[in-house]
């Protein structure tokens, strides 16, 4: 039977290392979007250093007439590729993050309801409740699962576009429009 301090240095131990975890996915995805971003910039400079050294050889204006319209579907097909490389990668980038938010809040509910039932005797109470008075056997199996549940089911919800996350994602543009037209 653990005494109340280890039992709250257990949980601090476990919320340290979601907190642990979760700020290096976060890093993972930002060193994802930053790759993206500078392989984007590296490729859309070449593109135009390209074409303008096209331009630039032309002897006549013939020639230069031919080359422009070739030169602006290039550049509406290159931005094509990008949005359509950008949405893939987010779309890739998210569903990593989402498994690996599973896996942390996982770990999470497994450590506190390890830590918590370790510090229940064998008759099922040693006297130590959670905050609010609710007994730490009864905080260690519900409210972790409820929050795993709770994440889960938010974002199901917005992969399907339904629920409050679409709801937030569509009020975004009217946001947007709204601080646009003040301006």
């Amino acid at each position: 039977m653990k005494t109340p301090l280890e039992v709250q240095f257990g949980l601090a131990q476990a919320w340290m290392s979601m907190w642990t975890r979760s700020s290096e996915l976060s890093q993972e995805q930002q060193e994802t979007w930053l790759r993206l971003s500078t392989e984007i910039v590296h490729h859309y400079v070449n593109e135009r250093h390209t074409e303008l050294h096209e331009l630039q050889q032309t002897q006549d204006w013939q020639n230069l007439l031919m080359l422009l319209p070739g030169v602006a579907w290039r550049g509406v097909q290159n931005r094509m590729a990008v949005v359509q490389g950008a949405g893939q990668t987010m779309l890739t980038s998210q569903g990593a993050l989402y498994s690996g938010w599973q896996a942390v809040l996982r770990d999470y509910v497994a450590a506190n309801q390890a830590v918590l039932q370790n510090s229940v005797g064998s008759n099922g109470s040693n006297g130590a409740s959670a905050p609010g008075g609710f007994p730490a056997n009864t905080l260690a199996n519900a409210m972790p699962a409820q929050l795993l549940q709770g994440w889960t089911d938010f974002v199901t919800q917005a992969i399907k576009g339904a629920g409050p996350a679409a709801a937030f994602a569509a009020s975004a543009p009217e946001a947007e429009s709204t601080r646009s037209k003040k301006k």
